[in-house]
């Protein structure tokens, strides 16, 4: 099993051609988060990371990502997992309603250009 994140809130925004999911511990007073974000136009396959505040982040290629129903499997480039502080195979778990999901699996699709299986 690989080691996983616990965090069971979910959102998705859109904001001037930028796109964020994210994933936290409480909706109002967040302690930990994981956050992808990806701009357009898209001009290369780097999507922004950041997990926990900006000490946590940068931009880098995911290998491989999984959707199921309550949970997102990732596996990053070594150096953008290091820069993370996760290893770079790594589960986020989390809770939503079916509305949010589908929202999660289009928004995931658009982030990672289709790379992987929703």
């Amino acid at each position: 099993m690989i080691p996983a994140l616990q965090l069971d809130f979910v959102a998705v925004t859109e904001t001037d051609g930028v796109l964020i999911v994210g994933f936290a511990d409480d909706p109002f007073e967040t302690t930990a988060y994981f956050m992808l974000q990806r701009a357009e136009p898209r001009t290369d396959a780097e999507v922004y990371f950041e997990r926990d505040g900006q000490q946590h982040s940068g931009y880098g290629r995911v290998r491989r990502w999984t959707l199921s129903r309550c949970q997102l499997e990732l596996e990053l480039e070594e150096s953008l997992a290091s820069r993370l502080e996760l290893p770079n195979a790594f589960a986020v778990r989390f809770l939503c309603d079916d509305a949010a999901f589908e929202q999660l699996g289009a928004a995931l699709l658009r982030v990672f250009s289709g790379k992987g299986q929703p």
